[in-house]
C-alpha cells in the first residue's frame, strides 16, 4: 500500500512516474490466513517483508526448522527491526503461519 501511495501521489502532485525497483522476493507467492494477515497488519508488517525474510532463509539457509512440524522460522534483520516468519513451502508458494517483529538486533559472530 505504501508503494501504492507513493505511485499515485508522484504522480498527481509531482507528475512523475515512479516505478518501485523489482526485487528476487517479490515473485515468491504467500498463502497467508486471515488471522495471520489481521496480525501482520496490526503490527504493520507488510507482505513484501516476509517475502524477503523467506527468501533469505531459502537462498542461504538460514533459519530454524522444526523436526515435529517441518516449519522454517527465519528472519530478516533491518536498521530498527527483525522480522520473524514462521512458514512451510507448499508446492509454489509459502504457506505462512506466524509473523512478528521486534527491536532487537542479533549479528552471527559478534
Amino acid at each position: 500500500n505504501a508503494i501504492m501511495a507513493k505511485v499515485k501521489l508522484l504522480d498527481k502532485y509531482k507528475n512523475v512516474t515512479f516505478t518501485p525497483k523489482k526485487e528476487p522476493w517479490d515473485d515468491l507467492v504467500l498463502d497467508i490466513p486471515d488471522y495471520v494477515r489481521r496480525e501482520m497488519e496490526e503490527k504493520m508488517i507488510t507482505a513484501r517483508t516476509i517475502k524477503h525474510a523467506i527468501w533469505k532463509a531459502e537462498q542461504d539457509g538460514t533459519g530454524f526448522i522444526s523436526e515435529e512440524t517441518g516449519e522454517c522460522l527465519c528472519f530478516y534483520v533491518t536498521n530498527a527491526l527483525t522480522y520473524w516468519a514462521q512458514y512451510k513451502k507448499s508446492g509454489d508458494a509459502y504457506e505462512v503461519s506466524r509473523a512478528y517483529c521486534h527491536r532487537m538486533h542479533f549479528r552471527e559472530g559478534e
